[in-house]
C-alpha cells in the first residue's frame, strides 16, 4: 500500500497475506488506523466509486470510509461499518455524485479502529477506487465498427466473414 497510499497512521501489513484476514491492520490497539488515496483525473470529477472487502471482528470495533474534494480540510464519511458478528469477510462500495464542480482530485481514507491490534481485530483485506471525468469531446462523433467471424461450412470447413458499418447517431 505504501507506495500508492499519499498519508498512512498506525498501519502495519502482513509480510505474508494469510488469506483469511485482513492485510492492513492496525499497529497499535485502542488507536485509529488509516490510510489516504488520492485520485487524479484529466477533467472533472462526474463521480466516484470506493470500497473494497474488510474484516471486522473485534468487539466495539469500526471501520469506516471518508472523501475528501478539498484536498483533505473537511472530510465527509460516506460508509461505517460496526457489525462484529460473523461473517467477517464484508464487501461494500460506496457510488458518490455529488461532486463540486471543477473538482479533478479526490481524497480517499479507509479508517479502522478496534481496541486490540492485529489483523483478526479489525483489518482492511483490499481496497478499489474508481474516479469517473468527463469526455475530452462532449459531442458525440460517428465511429466504424468492424463485427467478424467465422461460419461453419457443410463440409465443416470455417469461412471468414466481416462487416463493417458506420455508426452515425
Amino acid at each position: 500500500y505504501k507506495h500508492y497510499a499519499v498519508e498512512a497512521r498506525n498501519v502495519k501489513s502482513a509480510a505474508e497475506h494469510p488469506g483469511y484476514m485482513g492485510a492492513l491492520f492496525a499497529d497499535q490497539g485502542g488507536q485509529e488506523a488509516y490510510v489516504v488515496f488520492r485520485l487524479d483525473c484529466p477533467r472533472e470529477m462526474t463521480r466516484i466509486i470506493y470500497g473494497g472487502r474488510l474484516y471486522n471482528r473485534a468487539p466495539k470495533a469500526r471501520i469506516e470510509f471518508h472523501h475528501s474534494f478539498d484536498n483533505g480540510k473537511t472530510w465527509t464519511r460516506s460508509y461505517t461499518l460496526t457489525d462484529t458478528n460473523p461473517p467477517w469477510d464484508v464487501i461494500h462500495y460506496e457510488k458518490v455524485e455529488n461532486i463540486p464542480l471543477g473538482t479533478k482530485t479526490a481524497l480517499i481514507k479507509y479508517l479502522w479502529f478496534a481496541p486490540s491490534a492485529g489483523p483478526s481485530a479489525c483489518s482492511i483485506y483490499d481496497v478499489r477506487m474508481e474516479a469517473h471525468y468527463r469526455p475530452a469531446s462532449e459531442g458525440f462523433r460517428p465511429l466504424d465498427v468492424t463485427f467478424s467471424w467465422k461460419e461453419r461450412q457443410a463440409d465443416y470447413s470455417l469461412v471468414a466473414r466481416s462487416h463493417r458499418q458506420r455508426v452515425d447517431k
